[in-house]
């Protein structure tokens, strides 16, 4: 379904008498149109969405304006627009906050230009100094980022306290899904909704059988379960990501590590970022240069037959460059599974005391398993070859 008016005399007609209209009306016609623009961003429809969103912010209140152009920044990075990034990220200045605005512009592939080092050059004898070239720098730099002036970067204190780890912002994301958005989305996955979050660290990759190794080394974990498809004792897997571990031994290892497991909130906003994608890396169909994925008992996906080394689907990163969020093993998380009663609209912890994974896995067979929003129910007391976990802290945790 489109959300664009396909009216195009309509449209002619409606611009022009807003031009006449009064700042009541507008704010109107900003109500009544916001949600179409949301609708059109979540359902993955970019170029309804730019749309809708450049009649909203024509009719914005001036306190609303900012919020129309971080949407419309975030359509045109999606729709892989750079023009229409720029003019709305311009538009948008401050309210598009700088994390969320690397992530868009990384989506869009631009990555930072070095500039070449520039030698010390002994200052003139003559009399009269010979005045510098002034310097040609853009115009348009959102107001919390100023122009880079060649100075080095100092180290990031907090990024050194946490090694290994990528940092997710504070903020909104949409969580979970709705049939116009996603035709794979499922029951427990409803509704699509606004979700937010403290700013918070994760684990790069999953935690390895060398990490694992070293904490039960310590006498702080015990030894996973033992099979075909486990890794730990396995030769050659050092690299591989731990599994056959069920959410006791997953915990015990992240409190070893001085972190904890992240919460479902903050896994899906790790994976999906702060657009409505359905994978990690975007909309495009899955194969095994994006995620390990689909060997299952007849092997016909990655040919692994089982997990791969951690980060071998680099393409496949989410907006924080955190690999294998789809594929490799599904990961553990904090909570308790949960679904959605519309009764009470309320979330619901399951009376088994089920635990949830997310990600997907090497053994999944069906792409919709590897979606961001997808959830599976398990016992926290038992764990497989297809299941492992990552760890994370808080944002002001050392």
């Amino acid at each position: 379904m489109s959300f664009r008016w396909h009216l195009p005399w309509a449209v002619l007609g409606v611009a022009v008498a807003l031009c006449a209209l009064p700042s009541r009306a507008r704010a109107d016609i900003w109500e009544d149109l916001w949600p179409l623009a949301e609708d059109s961003y979540r359902a993955g429809q970019w170029a309804d969405c730019l749309d809708n969103v450049q009649i909203c912010y024509d009719n914005a209140p001036k306190a609303k304006r900012g919020q129309a152009a971080v949407l419309g920044a975030r359509c045109a990075a999606a729709k892989g627009d750079g023009g229409a990034y720029d003019v709305w990220a311009k538009r948008a200045g401050g309210a598009l906050k700088a994390a969320d605005r690397q992530a868009l512009e990384a989506r869009l592939g631009r990555t930072p230009i070095e500039k070449p080092a520039v030698r010390d050059v002994a200052k003139p004898t003559a009399a009269k100094a010979v005045k510098p070239a002034p310097a040609v720098e853009p115009t348009d730099f959102p107001a919390d980022e100023p122009p880079d002036d060649g100075a080095a970067v100092p180290p990031d204190p907090e990024a050194a306290a946490h090694p290994g780890m990528a940092k997710v912002s504070a903020g909104e994301f949409w969580m979970g899904c709705n049939d116009r958005q996603d035709p794979d989305c499922r029951d427990d996955e409803k509704p699509g909704r606004r979700v937010t979050t403290a700013a918070f660290w994760l684990d790069v990759h999953e935690v390895t059988v060398s990490e694992y190794a070293a904490c039960v080394t310590a006498g702080r974990c015990s030894a996973p379960n033992a099979g075909k498809t486990c890794n730990f004792g396995q030769a050659g897997r050092g690299d591989h990501p731990v599994n056959c571990v069920d959410r006791d031994q997953a915990t015990a290892f992240c409190q070893f590590a001085g972190k904890r497991l992240p919460t479902e909130a903050e896994w899906e906003k790790a994976a999906r970022g702060i657009d409505a994608r359905r994978f990690p890396w975007g909309n495009q169909p899955v194969s095994c240069v994006l995620a390990t994925w689909g060997d299952g008992p007849n092997p016909d996906g990655c040919g692994a037959n089982g997990t791969r080394p951690v980060c071998s689907a680099k393409s496949g990163n989410s907006p924080y460059d955190l690999c294998d969020l789809a594929g490799n093993v599904m990961e553990w998380v904090s909570d308790a599974y949960t679904t959605y009663d519309a009764a009470t609209n309320t979330w619901k912890a399951d009376p088994g005391g089920l635990g949830v994974m997310r990600g997907g896995s090497w053994f999944a067979t069906a792409a919709a398993s590897l979606r961001v929003s997808a959830r599976l129910k398990y016992a926290p007391t038992r764990g497989n070859g297809a299941l492992g976990f990552r760890c994370a802290t808080s944002g002001d945790a050392p």
